[in-house]
């Protein structure tokens, strides 16, 4: 039996874990990390362990993540690969409720992504920065970083980042007090996920959740109308209305 390159193992892997398919995801991971060592490629090495990361980061188990984000970094060549462990990092560290550390390690991953223009990337550690100063009661710091996230997703137009966008922006719409607004954003990027069959990555499915809750306290019995009304919106409809 011919046996699958180490590689696409870790690429079925990340497809898994976006569909929320965890077992599957670390088993892909496992594989993909043991015959990357049997082979001696540090790069495949680092996408299975920062996989394996992630499928502990959504279990809660952050010691975990931290050390294979570690791992991971040690084999980095150079900056560009540095940007993901150094983001799993900063994403134990926010789950793990130290939102003063995470604030600090975001802003490293933001600075690193500006200066290798990687735009995503750039995207989501300000939408993570977003929630970050969510935490620490920064309103206005939280409701720019959503916005300026907003933005370049819009601009980039990436269907997979646009929905994580849009549900900063439910938040941002909320910290504004605006609960309708905020649950139709919610709701429409919610529906985008589902569209794609994707599960929303672990930081954002909590705060996605709380913003939920948020919503429906505060809307009381309009809530249900309010979310159908969101769910129906397009992608496109729902970040051209969020952007205003």
């Amino acid at each position: 039996m011919i046996e699958t390159p180490p590689d696409q193992l870790a690429d079925e892997g990340f497809v898994a874990f976006r569909q929320g398919r965890d077992g599957e995801a670390q088993q892909l991971f496992e594989r993909s990390a043991e015959l990357a060592r049997e082979h001696g490629d540090r790069q495949v090495l680092m996408q299975a362990l920062g996989g394996l990361a992630r499928v502990a980061l959504r279990a809660g188990e952050t010691h975990r993540t931290r050390e294979l984000a570690l791992e991971a970094l040690e084999l980095a060549d150079d900056e560009a690969t540095q940007w993901s462990p150094r983001h799993l990092l900063a994403a134990a560290a926010r789950a793990e409720g130290d939102y003063d550390r995470a604030q600090a390690l975001y802003g490293e991953t933001l600075a690193l992504a500006r200066r290798l223009d990687l735009r995503i990337a750039e995207a989501a550690e300000l939408l993570n920065l977003g929630y970050v100063a969510l935490h620490l009661g920064q309103t206005e710091r939280a409701v720019e970083r959503f916005r300026e996230s907003l933005e370049i997703g819009a601009e980039l137009k990436d269907d997979y980042l646009l929905p994580y966008c849009l549900l900063g922006a439910g938040s941002s719409a909320l910290l504004r007090g605006d609960a309708v607004e905020g649950a139709m954003r919610l709701a429409a990027g919610k529906a985008a996920f589902d569209a794609a069959g994707a599960a929303i990555d672990p930081g954002s499915a909590e705060e996605y959740e709380a913003a939920v809750a948020d919503a429906r306290r505060r809307l009381g019995d309009a809530f249900d109308a309010v979310w159908a009304e969101g769910s129906r919106l397009s992608l496109s409809q729902a970040v051209e209305r969020a952007l205003g």
